[in-house]
């Protein structure tokens, strides 16, 4: 079984957030790692209300999703650590704005 890492394409190779990899690729699935209200592009975390950081981390899976040659309507599960009462309106406008009908 040969594991690929998949980076956050807008990822600087000098900005470390933790000991995991934004994805891996094993057997055909991707495995993403939790992600953080992180912009990539000034390798700066953004701070805000739960739904803005919600928002911003998703847009970061959707990415490293894309980066590993894939797409969001292929997702099998979606975990939250986060309480999803906070979080569903969040969420569920995510997915209707990134799913074809």
């Amino acid at each position: 079984m040969e594991k690929k890492e998949v980076r956050h394409p807008n990822r600087d190779s000098g900005f470390n957030t933790g000991a995991y990899s934004d994805g891996i690729i094993l057997n055909c699935f991707l495995f993403i790692s939790g992600q953080a209200a992180v912009d990539f592009k000034t390798s700066k975390f953004i701070l805000g209300t739960i739904e803005e950081e919600t928002s911003r981390s998703l847009d970061n899976i959707k990415d490293i999703i894309e980066a590993a040659g894939s797409s969001m309507k292929k997702i099998v599960k979606l975990l939250s650590t986060c309480p999803i009462s906070l979080i569903l309106t969040v969420i569920t406008r995510f997915m209707q704005n990134t799913l074809p009908e």
